[in-house]
This record gives structure tokens, sequence and C-alpha cells, in this order.
């Protein structure tokens, strides 16, 4: 049980990342997931799923995200999660975050581009790192978190890779790579 609550956490954080709002600063820039919402219409949607496997433990989650307001300062994304673990489906109540459309430009990395095959489909996609901090996460849990987004999928994100650091016996840990690779979106 103690592996299912500590993967549920982790599940619930990965969705914070995925949203935050920053004070706009003079050393910020353009923030590429504000744009990737932006340049859509409202009710556009993409679905990410991912299987966490920690030791035996496997958890199945799909997170939904779907644009509900845009602005010139930021964008509202509502997010509902589905988590299946040993049998048993529970949905998160849906969970609204806020996207600022400038970051701080040390917070994020540009990674150049790669090509990911998702929905029986390549996507050519542009890579981004940032830390957990500037991906919106509050919790320290969490490392880094990288994106490989697409202009052609509301968001963007085509794939997700989130690092999540697990403290081990005597300090020694192990890091969780929870992977999320787009399944489904909707253009309005």
């Amino acid at each position: 049980m103690q592996y299912s609550s500590r993967l549920a956490a982790v599940a619930f954080v990965a969705i914070l990342v995925l949203g935050a709002v920053s004070p706009s600063r003079a050393d910020q820039i353009d923030n590429p997931r504000y744009k990737a919402w932006a340049s859509f219409k409202k009710g556009s949607s993409r679905t990410l799923d991912a299987t966490i496997q920690a030791g035996p433990v496997q958890v199945q989650t799909s997170m939904q995200s779907t644009l509900t307001d845009v602005t010139d300062d930021m964008v509202t994304v509502q997010t509902q999660s589905t988590s299946t673990y040993a049998g048993q489906t529970r949905q998160s109540p849906p969970h609204n975050q806020t996207i600022a459309a400038k970051v701080d430009q040390k917070d994020i990395k540009d990674d150049g581009e790669e090509s990911i095959d998702a929905m029986g489909k390549t996507f050519k996609c542009k890579v981004y790192e940032a830390s957990a901090a500037a991906a919106g996460a509050s919790n320290s849990a969490i490392g880094q978190v990288k994106f490989w987004t697409s202009d052609d999928v509301p968001g963007g994100i085509v794939k997700m890779a989130v690092n999540v650091p697990t403290p081990g016996p005597g300090g020694q840990g192990t890091t969780t790579t929870i992977t999320y690779l787009l399944s489904a979106y909707e253009v309005k």
C-alpha cells in the first residue's frame, strides 16, 4: 500500500508539472507551453498515457487536458487523470492549471529536435528540459522534466518524461522516470 500511495502522489505531482503561473519579469522569454495551447481554440484537448513501474508495483495512468481559457497573459487548462492499480480504477477530480505566457529564460533549456512515434504517426518535435520548479511543481520530489512538443498537438506535448527520485534504505535511492505518450488529441 505504501507503493500505491507514493505512486498516486507521483502521478498527481506530474499533473501539477503541466501548469504554473510565474510573475512577469524583464528576463523572461515566451513560454513554449503557453504558445502550444494559445494557438488553439477553447475545447481543444490532448490525452497522455503512461505506465508507472516502481519495483513490483505497476500503475496505468491517463491524463486528459482541455483548453478552457486563453488570454494574452496566460491560458487555463483543465486536466483530469485516471489511474488503474491492482485492478481498481480511480479518477481524480478536474484540476485547473494556469500557464503563463512568459517564463524565466534560465528555467527552460532548448534540446533541439527529435522525431517521436505516437498514435501510429511520427511527430517532428522540439525538445525542452526544465526543472520541476520551472515546470510548476511545488513538490521537491520531482527532478527534471523533459518535453517533446509538436505544433500540431494542443498543448504541444507528444511525450513527457518526469524524473522522480525515490528514497531507498540506507540513503540509497533510485530515480523513477515516468514517460507519458500522446494517445489522442482533438483540435477545435
